[in-house]
């Protein structure tokens, strides 16, 4: 007699059981991922450095703007301040001076001997001439009269002196006003730094060396020889 044969399971079971397997390996994968994430966040919040993000490269700062572009501080106007009226400005003495003119000789006729505003001549130290242009020295009188100008002004050693002396005097020993004209003296001035500007010129020192004062006609008559240095 023989055994009778079990019969095969379906082919469904089968499939059922590798469904199961799947879900359950997506379940551990599951827990393990959120496993990980508690962990990292476990570490960023017990002081782990934390990398700084960069600012946008389109943002502008104070730094990288121009000079001229900076925003003015705190209760400061955005246009700088007009030099005043007759400022003279900075000079270094040991800039590098070079040649304005050199051995000028003017000659100026006071019109008359009285020593007043009424008798004057005046002389431009920049072009120079005389009776023209600028007002930066005054002749007035005669026998032998005065010379007189608002600039910075002293007298040197003589016509070979240097800006350096002439600066060094001018801060030393500047001298008195007015000057009574007398030959042989030299005297050294310092023109008008805004003036130079308004007159597209430049800043310049300038030495006047008297080489005769005579009157004739009752009218004084100054001699002059000017040197001048552009100032640096």
């Amino acid at each position: 007699m023989s055994t009778p044969q079990m019969p095969a399971p379906p082919r469904a079971g089968r499939t059922g059981i590798v469904a199961m397997t799947v879900a359950v390996i997506a379940l551990v994968l599951s827990v393990v991922a959120v496993a990980v994430a508690v962990l990292a966040f476990a570490r960023s919040s017990d002081g782990s450095p934390v990398v700084a993000q960069p600012a946008p490269a389109t943002a502008p700062t104070t730094a990288s703007l121009p000079r001229s572009q900076e925003p003015p501080p705190p209760g400061a106007s955005a246009e700088a301040p007009a030099e005043d009226p007759g400022a003279t400005g900075t000079i270094d003495p040991q800039g590098a001076f070079t040649r304005a003119y050199q051995d000028e000789r003017l000659r100026a006729e006071s019109p008359g001997c009285a020593d007043n505003g009424n008798y004057q001549v005046a002389i431009d130290l920049d072009l120079p001439q005389v009776a023209g242009g600028g007002v930066d020295v005054r002749y007035s009188g005669c026998n032998p009269g005065t010379i007189q100008s608002e600039l910075q002004q002293a007298e040197v050693s003589g016509p070979d002196a240097t800006p350096e002396e002439c600066l060094d005097k001018i801060r030393t020993q500047p001298a008195s006003r007015p000057i009574p004209a007398a030959k042989d003296l030299t005297l050294c001035f310092r023109t008008d730094k805004n003036r130079a500007l308004e007159e597209a010129t430049t800043q310049k020192i300038v030495f006047m060396t008297i080489t005769g004062v005579t009157s004739a006609n009752d009218r004084g008559i100054l001699n002059i020889t000017l040197n001048a240095w552009n100032v640096p």
